[in-house]
């Protein structure tokens, strides 16, 4: 299991976004530390053997998108029950199945274009969001 985790996280150091990631509290997706998405700055001396070692000790491993020229979608039609076939997102080859049965699907953007809110579709249980 550790090393499907670390299989996982393999693509996003080698998208360079390791100074991005970020340790969560043990079966949760709420940060370690005390901290707000907006606050969250890369950290340029964080390396792989950093997110590693938070895998080996437990931790869940987050994703600060906001400063690393990312949005992601996060898409919870089917854990609400809700068709998944009546819309497909936009292609991306960054997506990631969360524990509660979302999906989250990441988008390279121009630093400063996306929301720095959530922004929730009109009917839909997903939101967009650049933290």
């Amino acid at each position: 299991m550790i090393q499907d985790r670390l299989d996982e996280l393999s693509e996003y150091f080698a998208l360079g976004l390791t100074p991005h990631l970020i340790p969560l509290r043990p079966g949760t997706n709420k940060p370690l530390n005390s901290w707000t998405g907006l606050e969250h700055r890369p950290d340029p001396e964080q390396t792989p053997d950093d997110v590693i070692q938070w895998v080996n000790e437990g931790h869940n491993v987050g994703f600060a998108v906001g400063h690393s020229g990312f949005v992601v979608l996060d898409d919870d039609r089917a854990k609400n029950g809700i068709d998944t076939s009546t819309w497909d997102p936009p292609p991306t080859d960054l997506v990631v199945k969360t524990p509660t049965g979302g999906t989250h699907y990441y988008y390279a953007i121009d630093p400063g274009a996306a929301p720095s809110v959530p922004v929730k579709p009109p009917g839909m249980p997903q939101d967009v969001a650049d933290h």
